[in-house]
């Protein structure tokens, strides 16, 4: 029954004339859609037919990629064929992957005289059905060469692990300083914390340069360089916010430990962003899942760590080794994540 339905609404849509196909009106035929460079710029070359289309009419050319419009031209037609070259400007920026083109005539876009023109063919422009589009999903066409392609992935691969390890960097540096400061290594002084040198080092290790990232990823989101890695953006910017999230425990923990309380500017410091996926503070161990799910979506290569015990383990007993700070023989890193 619902198979049924479903086949019934789909008749009803591609009968509506929504969609252009075999068999459908047809008002704009492209021959051709040929990208070429002219220096550092750009351009699309088209050329088509429109027998069906009076003189005069004002035609929308529509560039998508990936849901995204990365371009838009019109051309007024003048007889049966037309030809025309576009200067690329935003599509400039979609390398390696496939840009399709729509045409379409908006009435609203037409000049009285043209109008009438278009009234006066309804079998082609059927008054109910505007705006009226034709897809050229055969004329899709891709810019760049291999080389270029190569140079894009790298440079998001570069982007991304850099962004990753810098952020894997700063959770170190607080869990490692909350350490210290609740062993009275640092940021106590005569058995007391020193809030004024705590919070210096808080503020410009941890809460000004993660705010800085957090608001460059987000405009990450409109950015048409990056709409192919959204998802990825998405998940770098969850690291982030899980970074801000496990520095605002581990303070707590250490106002905890000499008996201070935070002030409200400290438990939630202004713009500082702390909202992730997880309703409890995230665990090393799912930031480092996040970072896997980034470097399997860019195709970037994890270095293979050491077995356990072997040469090369960071962990591996040494002659003469001393014990961790924990006392047992793990550093603050491998107890925190746990």
């Amino acid at each position: 029954m619902l198979r049924l339905l479903g086949v019934s609404v789909l008749l009803t849509f591609l009968s509506s004339g929504a969609m252009a196909q075999e068999g459908d009106v047809r008002r704009i035929t492209l021959t051709k859609a040929k990208p070429v460079r002219d220096g550092k710029v750009w351009k699309l070359q088209v050329a088509g037919e429109c027998p069906n289309v009076p003189s005069g009419i004002k035609v929308r050319f529509e560039l998508t990629w990936r849901s995204n419009v990365v371009g838009t031209y019109h051309v007024i037609t003048s007889g049966p064929k037309f030809a025309d070259e576009f200067e690329l400007k935003k599509a400039s920026r979609v390398i390696g992957d496939k840009i399709f083109i729509r045409t379409s005539v908006h009435p609203k876009e037409q000049k009285k005289s043209a109008l009438k023109k278009l009234e006066a063919t309804p079998a082609f422009f059927p008054p109910k059905q505007h705006p009226w589009t034709d897809h050229h999903i055969e004329q899709a066409f891709v810019l760049g060469d291999a080389s270029e392609v190569a140079a894009l992935k790298k440079e998001m691969q570069d982007f991304f692990k850099g962004h990753i390890e810098a952020l894997f960097a700063i959770d170190l540096k607080v869990s490692d300083a909350s350490n210290r400061a609740k062993e009275a290594e640092e940021f106590v002084k005569d058995g007391q914390l020193d809030r004024a040198a705590w919070r210096s080092f808080f503020d410009s290790e941890l809460v000004e340069p993660v705010k800085a990232t957090q608001k460059d990823l987000e405009k990450l989101f409109t950015d048409l360089k990056f709409a192919a890695h959204r998802s990825s953006v998405a998940d770098l910017l969850e690291i982030a916010n899980c970074v801000a999230r496990r520095a605002l425990k581990k303070q707590e923990g250490v106002y905890e430990k000499y008996g201070e309380k935070l002030k409200r500017d400290e438990r939630k410091p202004e713009g500082l962003v702390t909202d992730t996926r997880s309703r409890r503070v995230p665990r090393l161990s799912y930031l480092e899942s996040q970072r896997e799910r980034i470097h399997q979506a860019l195709g970037i290569v994890m270095e293979k760590k050491p077995e356990p015990g072997t040469p090369g383990d960071p962990g591996a007993k040494k002659p003469g080794a001393k014990k961790g700070r924990d006392g047992k023989g793990r550093s603050a890193r491998e107890g925190d994540s746990r």
